[in-house]
């Protein structure tokens, strides 16, 4: 009996260093398991950072190029209405500097013909040709001034 006493003995011990070597291989799955979860969640929290992130900056982007896109656009429109406005202030200038030149011309030349009117018949052409260079001087003087508008 001896040798089953010691037979079972030397099982008990087997037995004991397997639990013991199961125990430990547990306890190291375990551990390593749950690290691997502690890791997996930090990744998962990098993860959604990151593509929080990116996401944001996407839409920065997007936002940044729609107000690029309508600031171009509502320039091109206020530069065409500002052609358009110039050029009806353009006609309306040349119109009224037309206007203004008809009467000055004629309002001078009432005065001549006034002058004319008025004078002797000795100093009649005299007065004739200081006039009509005095009415050519005020109609060349007049046309430079609406040549300048002009330009």
């Amino acid at each position: 009996m001896k040798e089953s006493r010691l037979v079972k003995h030397q099982q008990t011990q087997r037995r004991k260093k397997r639990r013991f070597l199961a125990g430990a291989l547990i306890l190291l799955i375990v551990l390593g398991g749950g690290m691997n979860v502690a890791f997996a969640d930090e990744d998962v929290k990098g993860m959604l950072a990151g593509w929080f992130d990116q996401k944001k900056k996407d839409s920065i982007n997007e936002i940044e190029e729609a107000l690029t896109e309508e600031k171009e656009k509502q320039a091109e429109r206020l530069k065409e209405e500002l052609e358009s406005e110039i050029q009806g202030a353009e006609a309306r200038l040349q119109e009224f500097t037309i206007k203004e030149k008809e009467k000055r011309v004629k309002a001078l030349q009432e005065y001549a013909d006034d002058l004319l009117n008025t004078l002797e018949e000795s100093d009649k052409e005299e007065t004739d040709k200081m006039l009509e260079s005095i009415f050519l001087e005020a109609k060349r003087e007049m046309e430079q001034v609406s040549e300048k508008r002009g330009k």
